[in-house]
């Protein structure tokens, strides 16, 4: 069992170094440089973490995986060290896909690609059942989609500045009853939809703090979406807080884990009282509970 787990350390460390190598036809001779990906197989909202250290500075990077580009930044305590997070979409099939790289260095490209394979499983399912005049406002698609867009603007936004130092927080108590990925359809007959966050239930009223350190990005009240909150932490990461009773933040305040932001309610479209906790990269919905277990940096 050793000599076979040792083989295969062996061939994968051949393999990447294979890549690297093969493209340092491309690369200055005083500029090498190497490459870490943080796994090669992703659950469902899992977060890829890519790691460049390099002797020279990089100039223009291009970061694509499954048709969407993702930034890459300074670490902000190790030198000559950059950092990209990547996360597949919830919505891919299960299977593997190229995570294309492209490097500028001294007016020199550089190209690599790996091969990331996504481990996405079927979901569970659910069904969400409306009344009165919840289920009126769950048939207003205008209004979902034009609540859509304006979070969308936000989520798109990158602050180059990363405020996170730590792992993230579950920010309230309570048993989940809905997990990211799950698959729920609605009693009104539309059709399923992939949840793109947590879902923790608890009794109204009950507090919810920032999961980390972050900028209130937003601080609104949705007929949909219900009080909403959003943190930026910095690089395109921004968690999400729904169907709030009560917000104690406004856009623009700086956070801490151990802030108090608001209370757990049932506004918008929600069946009870519960908080939808959510994680975007750059605008691709991650896993939240996937950086409480594992740091960030």
């Amino acid at each position: 069992m050793m000599r076979h787990r040792f083989y295969n350390f062996i061939s994968r460390y051949l393999v990447i170094l294979f890549l690297i190598c093969g493209s340092t036809t491309h690369i200055h001779s005083n500029t090498p440089f190497h490459v870490d990906l943080s796994s090669q197989t992703l659950d469902l909202g899992d977060i890829l973490t890519l790691t460049i250290q390099t002797k020279q500075p990089i100039d223009q990077s291009t970061i694509t995986f499954l048709n969407k580009s993702f930034g890459l930044f300074v670490h902000p305590k190790k030198p000559n060290t950059y950092i990209s997070y990547i996360v597949g979409s919830r919505k891919k099939q299960r299977g593997t896909y190229p995570l294309s790289i492209r490097i500028t260095q001294n007016n020199q490209d550089s190209q690599l690609s790996f091969p990331i394979t996504l481990n996405h499983d079927p979901a569970s399912e659910g069904t969400l059942k409306f009344k009165g005049k919840k289920k009126t406002l769950s048939k207003r698609s205008d209004q979902l989609m034009k609540e859509i867009r304006e979070i969308a603007r936000v989520l798109k936004t990158t602050t180059p500045t990363l405020y996170i130092t730590e792992k993230f927080i579950i920010p309230t108590k309570g048993p989940y009853s809905s997990f990211f990925g799950s698959i729920r359809s609605y009693s009104n007959g539309q059709k399923g939809k992939s949840h793109s966050g947590v879902d923790i239930k608890n009794k109204p009223g009950t507090p919810i703090f920032s999961s980390n350190m972050g900028k209130v990005a937003l601080s609104k009240s949705y007929p949909v979406h219900g009080e909403t909150i959003i943190i930026d932490h910095g690089w395109g990461i921004y968690s999400i807080y729904l169907h709030l009773q009560k917000r104690s933040v406004s856009k623009g305040d700086m956070v801490s884990p151990d802030t108090f932001i608001g209370t757990m309610g049932q506004t918008g479209l929600a069946t009870g009282p519960h908080l939808h906790w959510g994680l975007s990269i750059q605008n691709v919905r991650a896993n939240p509970l996937f950086w409480v277990e594992n740091t960030p940096l």
